[in-house]
C-alpha cells in the first residue's frame, strides 16, 4: 500500500523582505516602532511639557508659549530622524534615549498642569463657599437661627441644588452665622477660608 506522496507546499514568502531592508526600501519592526513611540509618546510630552513649564512659570505670551510648543517639537523631530540615521531603534541605547527624554517629559506636564490648575481649583472651592454662605444666609433669615447644617443647605429642593468639589476638598458640616467658611484638603494640600 503506497500512499500518494504528499503535494507540495508552494513556498511562504518571507515575514521580512530582506533585500529591500538592504536597499533602503523598508524599515524593520522595531524602527517602525520607535518612530511611532516618539511621535505619539516623547514629541508630544516634551512640547506640551515645555509649553506648560512656560505657562507655569508666569509667561503669558501665547506667542513664547506657542513658540515653546513648537521648538520642542522640532527638536524631537530632528532627534527622531538622527535615530533613525544611526540605527538608533535596534540598539538598548536607542530605547533608554526614549525613557529619558520622556519621562522628564511627563513629569513637566505634571508639575505644571498642578501648577496652572491651582489657582482654578481655589477659585472654584472659593466660589462653593460663597454659594453655601450665601444660602446659609438665607436659611437664617427664613428660619430666624444661628447655625445650620449643610445638608440642610444643599439639595434639589434646597437653596443650593448641588455642591460639586473639584479637588476632593472638605466643607464644613455646620455654618456658625458671622463665623468664618474653612474649606480644607483642596488637592490634598491647600486649605481656604471666606469670610461672609
Amino acid at each position: 500500500m503506497d500512499s500518494a506522496p504528499a503535494p507540495e507546499s508552494s513556498p511562504q514568502p518571507p515575514i521580512i523582505d530582506e533585500a529591500a531592508l538592504k536597499d533602503g526600501r523598508a524599515w524593520p519592526l522595531a524602527t517602525v516602532l520607535w518612530i511611532i513611540i516618539v511621535t505619539l509618546v516623547v514629541t508630544p510630552a516634551v512640547a506640551i511639557g515645555v509649553a506648560l513649564l512656560l505657562g507655569a512659570a508666569g509667561v503669558h505670551s501665547v506667542v513664547i508659549i506657542t513658540g515653546g510648543f513648537i521648538a520642542g517639537i522640532v527638536f524631537m523631530v530632528y532627534l527622531m530622524s538622527l535615530g533613525v540615521k544611526r540605527n538608533w531603534p535596534a540598539s538598548y541605547a536607542g530605547w533608554v534615549l526614549i525613557a529619558v527624554i520622556c519621562i522628564p517629559g511627563v513629569i513637566l506636564i505634571r508639575k505644571a498642569f498642578v501648577a496652572v490648575s491651582a489657582p482654578g481649583q481655589d477659585k472654584t472651592a472659593l466660589s462653593n463657599a460663597r454659594g453655601l454662605a450665601a444660602a446659609a444666609d438665607q436659611y437664617y433669615l427664613e428660619y430666624g437661627v444661628t447655625s445650620v447644617e449643610t445638608y440642610k443647605l444643599v439639595g434639589a429642593t434646597n437653596y443650593l441644588k448641588a455642591l460639586n468639589p473639584v479637588a476632593h476638598e472638605s466643607y464644613p458640616e455646620i455654618f456658625v452665622k458671622d463665623q468664618t467658611i474653612t474649606v480644607s484638603g483642596i488637592a490634598g494640600l491647600r486649605t481656604i477660608t471666606y469670610a461672609p
